[in-house]
């Protein structure tokens, strides 16, 4: 038997995807973020310093913005992707 998918369920799954590359994107931001400022403290630093160093950097100079931005849109990917499973199993 041959069934049809629906175009809904198309935009759904598209959607989706779209939501899922913005989240990877504010992630690489992210990290390329954190792995600049790690470059940028020399290496012969104390143990204890580079702790205090990386402690204000994520209380100072953490960008937020992303990080809240990201939270978004998983919280959204979420609950498209509930609603994309609930939209599959119905016949």
């Amino acid at each position: 038997m041959m069934t049809m998918i629906s175009l809904p369920l198309i935009l759904t799954a598209l959607a989706l995807a779209f939501m899922l590359a913005v989240a990877a994107h504010d992630v690489r931001e992210i990290l390329s973020y954190l792995d600049l400022f790690r470059r940028l403290l020399p290496p012969d630093l104390p143990r204890e310093l580079r702790a205090l160093l990386w402690r204000q950097n994520i209380w100072l100079g953490f960008p937020v913005r992303t990080a809240i931005g990201l939270l978004f849109w998983l919280w959204m990917a979420f609950l498209l992707a509930c609603h994309l499973a609930k939209m599959a199993m119905t016949p």
